[in-house]
């Protein structure tokens, strides 16, 4: 059996980069693959299928790759058909006959400029984008003979139309530096809105995502200035089930990813693409983002959502969507295809398709 290796750093994470490679493991797996994800430590994978789902269980775990000296990651490389590689800014020679470099995250110090080994090394990957804004950053400080764009897939296809909860949710890692999902902002928003319109009061605020120790004061942060607050509510670590269920039941999706950064000067601390966003639409949730990196390429403003710049905007559109529930509903249809046209596994596959052949 042909084999394949999804290598990755950041495995323990488990956020949207995360499902990225799971998917791409996916597609890889139902085309006669053998997939392996390394990492150093065999529980990763009862974690990631906690998290995603079972229907991600068709990987092994390889254990000894970290333990590998660079000149036996080489030879070890030659067993691989293909290699999609999620590097922090480090490169191996691979004798793999396909070697991907997956770029996530729009930070041009992934790319060597001062070691020519480094360089030498990395002019053998081919890169693949996760967003025309990721591809656009990148292409300005780099030289490449050929690269591809893949667009994450939502989850699964969502057919049926649910019926919606007052909910307002986001959905995103509680981590508060680097790229943040900045969900201070939306609490500070949320509670701001509770005091000038009582519409907002039927309203219940749900933050749910991921969470390492490491990031401990900054979630206490969140928890101390909501916490006179019992529409909000913080959920942490829950289950693909879980969070399949908030989606179903949200009404409005919010995300701050980005807010007050220079999308020009900093490109790597806005959303990079936002899957999330785009797993909401398909759960005819109507997203209000902010407006910089890949959610401009995902929601499509006042068709499939809007776009705010500032907290007194964000409220202001969502209490649109609250006045005029026929506008929300019409909205969540046209989220809901738009997620499915371009995000959903048939355009996945077919792209993946092509990059592979």
């Amino acid at each position: 059996m042909i084999k394949a290796a999804l290598i990755s750093p950041y495995w323990d994470i488990l956020g949207g980069g995360e499902k990225y490679l799971l998917d791409i493991g996916y597609f890889l797996h139902q085309n006669g693959y053998e997939v392996e994800i390394f990492w150093p430590d065999k529980q990763i994978k009862t974690r990631l299928l906690q998290r995603f789902g079972q229907k991600y269980d068709f990987f092994s775990v390889n254990s000894r790759w970290q333990q590998l000296s660079s000149w036996q990651k080489t030879l070890n490389s030659c067993h691989y058909e293909a290699i999609f590689y999620h590097s922090d800014g480090s490169y191996f020679w691979s004798l793999a006959k396909k070697n991907y470099q997956l770029f996530q995250v729009p930070d041009i110090n992934l790319i060597p400029h001062h070691n020519w080994w480094q360089t030498f090394k990395f002019s053998q990957w081919t890169p693949i984008f996760n967003s025309e804004f990721t591809k656009r950053i990148f292409l300005k400080h780099a030289q490449v003979k050929k690269h591809h764009l893949l667009y994450p897939t939502i989850d699964s296809e969502s057919n049926n139309y649910h019926r919606k909860d007052k909910i307002i949710l986001s959905v995103g890692r509680f981590f508060g530096h680097l790229h943040s999902k900045k969900q201070e902002v939306l609490i500070k928003a949320f509670i701001s809105g509770l005091q000038k319109y009582p519409e907002l009061a039927q309203y219940q605020l749900i933050l749910a995502g991921s969470f390492k120790s490491a990031d401990q004061n900054y979630l206490n942060y969140l928890k101390k200035i909501s916490q006179n607050y019992s529409q909000i509510k913080i959920l942490t670590n829950l289950t693909h089930r879980q969070i399949q269920a908030l989606y179903q039941k949200a009404s409005i999706y919010w995300h701050a990813a980005g807010y007050q950064v220079n999308e020009r000067q900093s490109p790597e601390l806005v959303e990079h693409f936002g899957i999330a966003i785009v797993e909401a639409m398909n759960h005819y949730c109507v997203p209000v983002v902010y407006q910089a990196g890949g959610p401009k390429e995902t929601v499509s403003e006042n068709q499939s959502g809007f776009f705010f710049t500032q907290p007194k905007t964000l409220l202001a559109q969502t209490l649109k969507l609250i006045k005029k529930p026929e506008l929300c509903q019409q909205m969540a249809l046209n989220a809901h295809k738009q997620a499915v046209e371009k995000f959903g596994t048939k355009a996945f596959n077919n792209s993946l398709q092509k990059i592979i052949q």
